[in-house]
């Protein structure tokens, strides 16, 4: 279980298993996928529905945060009964929603591959894989629920500054010629005094 930071930043905050997803997902701090969600329509301790999750990733795309590619998500079908079946307990009769048919979580993280991070959701939670191990803030991950989505996420590579040209030519001349053949007549010397 691990809450990708939230305890130290929004330790009010539930139902957020979207945000400690892409925070894991694409391995920023919790705070920053905090923001995208709440971009992305999320209020505070409410869950986000799939079209805010990929309002989230397209955000967070176009901040230059990662890069989102859909991985297709096998044999999902959507066989659901026209109607609720009844069912009578002590307490009364209650509706019974069909399960949704398809591929289990547990399938799924053993298809994909052994490198990479991912951003998977089923009905009714979300969660990252990196690197195969699951990254949950549940106790219990849902081994067997249903596969609803699946995205790839490349975490974007941290601006490098690149050394400006007169810090080049300043590096180059701090030592001339004439030093570097004193150096090598030293190390002569000591070669020589070596094999004595």
């Amino acid at each position: 279980m691990s809450d990708a930071g939230r305890a130290t930043t929004h330790s009010s905050e539930d139902r957020d298993c979207t945000v400690v997803a892409l925070a894991h997902a694409a391995n920023i701090p919790y705070a920053d996928a905090h923001q995208l969600a709440r971009r992305a329509g999320r209020k505070d301790r409410h869950g986000l529905n799939t079209v805010g999750i990929m309002q989230m990733l397209d955000y967070a795309q176009q901040d230059g945060v990662l890069a989102v590619s859909e991985v297709p998500v096998p044999s999902v079908q959507q066989d659901f009964v026209t109607r609720a079946t009844v069912v009578y307990t002590r307490n009364g009769a209650h509706y019974r929603h069909p399960r949704r048919r398809g591929v289990s979580i547990a399938q799924f993280v053993r298809m994909l591959p052994k490198t990479g991070r991912f951003y998977l959701t089923c009905t009714t939670h979300a969660f990252a894989v990196v690197d195969g191990v699951i990254l949950d803030n549940l106790n219990r991950p849902m081994a067997r629920a249903i596969m609803h989505r699946a995205w790839r996420i490349v975490p974007a590579e941290p601006v490098q500054a690149q050394p400006s040209p007169s810090a080049q030519a300043v590096t180059a001349s701090q030592i001339s010629q004439a030093q570097i053949n004193e150096l090598w007549e030293r190390m002569n010397r000591l070669e020589e005094r070596w094999k004595r």
